[in-house]
């Protein structure tokens, strides 16, 4: 209801007017099957978030369960570490590594002599400098 008062039309003769009494009943039958569709409509909401609520609650169980687990193998890996912490290593005796004589420099090989052809021979003065300097490099 909105809480807004109605007044009914009053009939000459006997209570009031047909048409605003009847007006009236229909419109509250409206509101009142809006509001039952609407109530449905949160209670299929409702039932959906219980459905995932459980779900959640059903997951965080099993991850605590997991989380415990772990952190047993936590603690007892922990353990284990501590115990060879402590623990005197062993002397260690390595094998010496193998000498090596360094290999004796090889005889440096004279730099091939460069021979030109007929062909390759420049032909100005400029081309036999550059060749000239190319040599002496």
């Amino acid at each position: 209801m909105t809480g807004e008062v109605l007044y009914f039309r009053k009939r000459f003769i006997g209570g009031f007017n047909r048409d605003d009494v009847v007006a009236y009943i229909s419109k509250i039958s409206t509101e009142r099957n809006e509001a039952i569709a609407e109530k449905e409509e949160y209670q299929a909401k409702v039932e959906k978030l219980n459905e995932l609520v459980s779900e959640n609650c059903m997951k965080r169980e099993e991850t605590e369960r997991e989380l415990a687990q772990l952190r047993s193998e936590n603690s007892e890996l922990r353990e284990q570490l501590d115990n060879y912490k402590y623990l005197e290593p062993e002397p260690c005796n390595p094998a010496p590594a193998p000498e090596f004589e360094p290999d004796p420099e090889p005889d440096p090989e004279p730099a091939p002599v460069y021979q030109e052809s007929e062909k390759e021979k420049p032909k100005n003065s400029v081309l036999k400098i550059k060749l000239a300097r190319k040599r002496r490099n």
